[in-house]
């Protein structure tokens, strides 16, 4: 299995990965066409499809639920129809099958019979459906999310006013039944924001609906609610009024939290696994989530007079400013399917509000790691037909990625293949320099005492290489994933390894000789040698950029004296990395021990 190596810092390490291009976004962002007949828009969900539902607001006081297909907005109250009695609607979510969940109005916002229920359209059928639940007793409902598999999230409340009360249902409609979530200790009131697959639910507990106590809840499949407001205070004590607003099919969370004064907010994730961690809060030192996908959260960061407002994406821990759209001040970034659509609204003081999209860049590499944008956030499509799953195997477009699979001769009479504890020295180091090294330490290979044969001037022949390779390494891999082979000897040489060129993907380690000679595989050796290998696959020489060996102003695992044993740092040796940086030249006539290598 691949193993995820998550980086939290970014540096471009240009000599071992690429260098990052000039464009600032892996997404280009597109703003839907403006209606002739609404003030502003603004989007509520998009779907493994790229359908966006959203609402048209008509005037300051009436609304009407809408959905982008193939190219074009469809009103759906016009399209599916409305229940009598509700002339206005609005749209709160969407499944992938097209179905619009939302709300029905019976009057314009203000008006004293105004009552709004619960309802979903379903644009395939042209069919709408009310499902308020009566046998709560509320006055008002609406549809919040839907699950593919049926389930639908609903609110109910008597009132937005002091003293109202609010709760959370989740209605199976291919059962017919429904559950009331609990309320948390010590609060009458609750609402919702998000809900996975599996029924889990997110958003906010409460003393009413206009009170001043709001708390970040997640309520777990076990049945439970999870009050998370005092370990989003732990790590930010300001806090004083918190929301959650997503939820994966993992159970992680991601929401919100703000101070007193309404000044500074803070974003957060939370799992049971990892607790709570702060999100990066960006160059504009506030920021909210305001919903997540499976692979990353979103939101934005607004200035303090909230002039101005900047879409933000968080993917394992970066932070990434999206692309301004010329004209518009605000942009907001909510909404996500797992091709990395982003969808949100743009606002500005002189144009009509409106939502956009946020696509992958077809052709861009915006961290340099030779892995264009798309395929880190969609995968890609050999041109054998087979399907390559790069964001399953830990792909992030916001950092670079480096992807070996390993395989390894024996068990027997030598068990040269590595363990994932023997190559973290050689991940960590990676991660030093902002770079996900992702090993998929794969299958123990028949062992063979010399791999391969040499030509006349004995140089190494790859054909049994190639061989091992068509058959344990797939052929779709090869456009992203580099190939190492830990070997017992290179034919009848005793090099502890080979790249086949300065740069290439296939390398491979051969201790078979250490081996014998010392009686054992030393792990450390397979780390330093693994390292060294891959460095010459990524075009680095036993002096950098010259092939001059040994030299004791080099410090790096690609020099020899280094290979094995590591850089000796604060005494101690097996700290492997590349050269982080160039020292000054040595006179061998003019040495001076004091000052060192400088």
């Amino acid at each position: 299995m691949w193993s995820r190596v998550l980086v939290l810092v970014v540096w471009s390490l240009a000599s071992i990965a690429g260098t990052a291009t000039s464009q600032d976004s892996p997404w280009e962002l597109e703003m839907l066409p403006a209606g002739e007949t609404w003030l502003w828009s603004w989007p509520v969900d998009i779907n493994e499809a790229g359908q966006v539902c959203g609402t048209f607001q008509l005037d300051s006081r009436t609304a009407s639920a809408v959905l982008w297909t193939d190219g074009t907005w469809i009103d759906v109250g016009a399209t599916c129809g409305l229940p009598e009695g509700f002339p206005y609607s609005a749209a709160g979510a969407m499944d992938d099958s097209g179905l619009i969940g939302g709300q029905v109005r019976s009057a314009r916002s203000g008006d004293a019979d105004l009552r709004i229920a619960a309802a979903v359209w379903d644009t395939a059928q042209g069919t709408v459906e009310l499902l308020h639940p009566e046998e709560l007793g509320f006055v008002h409902s609406m549809v919040i999310d839907l699950s593919n598999s049926g389930l639908v999230l609903i609110d109910v409340t008597d009132g937005w006013d002091v003293g109202d009360l609010g709760r959370v249902f989740v209605l199976d409609r291919n059962k017919g039944t429904g559950r009331l979530l609990p309320l948390a200790p010590g609060l009458a009131s609750c609402a919702s924001a998000a809900m996975n697959e599996a029924g889990e639910v997110v958003g906010w507990v409460e003393e009413d609906q206009w009170g001043d106590v709001s708390h970040a809840a997640v309520w777990l499949q076990d049945g439970t609610v999870r009050d998370l407001h005092q370990e989003i205070r732990a790590h930010a004590p300001a806090v004083a009024w918190s929301r959650a607003f997503g939820i994966t099919s993992r159970s992680e969370v991601a929401g919100l939290g703000w101070n007193a004064e309404w000044t500074e907010s803070w974003a957060w994730v939370w799992s049971q696994e990892k607790g709570l961690v702060l999100l990066d809060r960006g160059p504009g030192g506030s920021a909210i989530a305001s919903g997540s996908g499976e692979r990353m959260v979103l939101g934005y960061s607004p200035s303090t007079d909230w002039q101005s407002v900047t879409g933000l994406i968080w993917m394992d821990g970066i932070v990434h400013v999206l692309p301004g759209i010329p004209g518009y001040t605000m942009i907001f970034a909510g909404l996500v399917n797992s091709a990395g659509v982003i969808a949100g609204d743009a606002r500005s003081p002189t144009i009509k509000n409106g939502a956009f999209l946020a696509k992958p860049r077809v052709e861009g590499d915006f961290d340099g790691d030779a892995l264009q944008d798309k395929w880190e956030l969609q995968g890609y499509t050999h041109d054998n037909g087979a399907q390559v799953d790069l964001p399953g195997m830990g792909a992030n477009p916001l950092r670079k990625d480096l992807f070996v699979q390993i395989d390894g001769m024996g068990p027997s009479p030598w068990d040269h293949l590595p363990t994932a504890e023997t190559l973290q020295p050689v991940v960590d180091a990676f991660a030093t320099r902002g770079i996900a090294l992702h090993l998929d330490i794969d299958e123990r290979l028949p062992f063979d005492a010399e791999l391969g044969t040499l030509d006349g001037a004995n140089r190494y022949l790859w054909a049994e290489f190639d061989a091992l390779k068509a058959s344990y390494f797939a052929e779709e891999l090869g456009t992203a994933v580099r190939y190492c082979v830990f070997a017992h000897k290179l034919a009848t040489l005793t090099d502890s390894g080979l790249a086949r060129g300065e740069p290439s993907s296939d390398f491979i380690v051969s201790l078979g000789a250490f081996a014998e000679e010392a009686g054992e595989i030393d792990p450390w050796w397979q780390a330093g040698t693994f390292m060294h290998e891959l460095g010459h696959g990524l075009g680095l020489r036993h002096g950098g950029a010259d092939v001059t060996n040994n030299k004791p102003n080099y410090l790096s695992v690609m020099n020899y004296d280094f290979q094995k044993q590591g850089l000796r740092i604060g005494g101690q040796d097996w700290h492997f990395d590349f050269s982080c940086c160039q020292l000054a030249d040595l006179d061998e006539y003019a040495l001076d021990e004091g000052l060192g290598l400088g």
